[in-house]
């Protein structure tokens, strides 16, 4: 698939390792999906890394711990190429903190 005129590839990709062009992971052009990049552990690492950080953010608010954050973090990740091949995000992911309090 040749690369628009318009985007300079190289530069989109930055420091990342080269990957070949597919519009799927750059700017999909249907719907309103979350964009193929954030499915790419090499520009986003998928939702743990997006939604994740919100999430475990409300929790350490509802604590009052958002000041003083986790004392212990720990994570797992189950990484699985998609038939495509360009999603290399997590697909299964398990994360979990223990703040000063218990």
């Amino acid at each position: 698939m040749p690369v628009p005129k318009n985007l300079d590839y190289e530069m989109w990709l930055g420091s990342t390792p080269h990957v070949y062009y597919t519009e799927k992971r750059v700017h999909p052009q249907e719907g309103y999906d979350r964009p193929g990049w954030l499915r790419c552990e090499q520009f986003g690492a998928g939702m743990i890394t997006g939604w994740g950080a919100h999430h475990l953010d409300c929790a350490h608010w509802a604590m009052d711990t958002e000041y003083t954050g986790p004392v212990e973090i720990s994570g797992t990740a189950e990484f699985r190429r998609r038939a495509s091949g360009t999603c290399t995000a997590p697909s299964r992911r398990r994360a979990s903190t223990r703040t000063a309090c218990g």
